[in-house]
């Protein structure tokens, strides 16, 4: 995933070494420990050609403990993807929270916003990441559009429009001269804009994400229609 959390996958031994902690504990990290098997394959190849044998034994277990947390392929997928939107919006806050308090210009928000959407549902290339391996990080991005919860897709788009609400109500009250538009209709506007080019260069595997003019231009669309009147 992303540079800020998944393109080092952390060794599934060091997972499973936190495996003696009691019941609870030792329960999550199980599930951590499948999670983590299961995303570094989604990073090598089509989830319809993983079964959960291979990911028991990528992860050390018997497949029958694989059943017991996720009754399906597919359960075991969405809490794949539900980790990866949950770190997204985690790493988008921080951003949020930092343009606040180092008082950032809004188009250098915007254009953080842009890089991080690119590169963790796209694997597009981006000013600030680096990747050993950038087609497997478009194959686990790619594959996302389809295999996550959609309910928890759209949690991600609002949670961003929230966030980038907050910075624009700041933004409007620490400099009243500027002109912005902070309507709901305007945030939403924009954010599902962002999203719905990046899942189109994802899914077209357009040869724009290898290029730094994809998220400029994405950044400028953004400034553009919040400055229009």
């Amino acid at each position: 995933m992303s540079s800020h959390q998944h393109s080092r996958p952390m060794p599934l031994d060091a997972l499973a070494s936190q495996r003696r902690q009691p019941s609870q504990r030792r329960a999550l990290v199980t599930v951590e420990v499948i999670a983590e098997a299961a995303l570094q394959l989604l990073m090598q190849e089509d989830w319809t050609d993983i079964s959960m044998n291979r990911v028991a034994e990528r992860a050390g277990f018997a497949v029958g403990t694989l059943y017991q947390y996720f009754p399906s392929k597919e359960a075991l997928a969405i809490e794949v993807y539900e980790a990866h939107r949950r770190s997204v919006v985690q790493t988008l806050s921080g951003i949020r929270r930092n343009a606040m308090i180092e008082r950032w210009e809004l188009p250098h928000l915007l254009r953080r916003v842009v890089d991080l959407v690119v590169w963790e549902f796209a694997g597009g290339v981006t000013g600030s990441t680096i990747a050993p391996d950038i087609q497997a990080l478009r194959r686990f991005a790619r594959q996302g559009w389809h295999l996550g919860s959609e309910e928890t897709l759209q949690r991600c788009f609002k949670q961003t429009e929230d966030q980038l609400d907050l910075f624009l109500q700041h933004v409007r009250h620490t400099y009243p001269e500027m002109r912005i538009r902070t309507d709901p209709l305007a945030i939403y506007t924009v954010t599902r804009s962002l999203y719905g080019v990046v899942r189109a260069a994802s899914e077209e595997r357009s040869l724009l994400l290898d290029t730094d003019q994809f998220p400029m231009e994405l950044t400028r669309m953004m400034l553009g229609f919040l400055k229009s009147s």
